[in-house]
């Protein structure tokens, strides 16, 4: 019968463990429109190796930020386990590209509407407010330190 090793082994042995390197390859999975590719490492039960997705941006300057497409980002995230196609991304966007013909247009008829509205007299404009005043001020406090505050007089 194997004895386990205590508590004390399980601490050698993680120590072993992390000084050993385990050879792992990043498979290519895909590459986005905007030049970002995603790899992802696959998990290793023997080497206790989990797995990993990442991308390398289209840039090599190491303090920019790249952008993600959605459908990446996701899968990036362990939202979803397949990568996505490019058929789907090109179906996302042309949705997304024809919600917003639909919200300009709707937004061009509601201005028409307030408009007509406004015209009829049914409805009063509201105008932006225009009067932005400075932060309210009171005679008993130093608006600078060290300085005496203005009274009404002297304004």
């Amino acid at each position: 019968m194997s004895r386990r090793p205590g508590y004390f082994g399980q601490f050698l042995q993680r120590i072993k463990k992390s000084f050993v390197i385990y050879r792992t390859s990043e498979k290519y999975v895909g590459e986005d429109h905007l030049g970002n590719k995603y790899f992802e490492i696959q998990k290793d039960e023997k080497s206790g190796v989990k797995a990993k997705r990442s991308y390398k941006a289209h840039t090599e300057d190491p303090t920019a930020v790249g952008d993600i497409p959605t459908e990446w980002d996701s899968w990036l995230r362990w939202r979803r386990n397949d990568p996505p196609m490019q058929e789907e991304i090109d179906k996302n966007y042309a949705m997304m590209m024809a919600r917003q013909a639909r919200a300009q247009e709707q937004d061009m008829k509601d201005k028409l509407e307030a408009e007509e509205n406004y015209e009829a007299g049914t409805v009063h404009r509201v105008e932006a407010y225009q009067d932005k005043s400075k932060f309210p001020t009171y005679s008993d406090y130093e608006q600078v330190p060290g300085v005496e505050p203005k009274t009404k007089e002297d304004r």
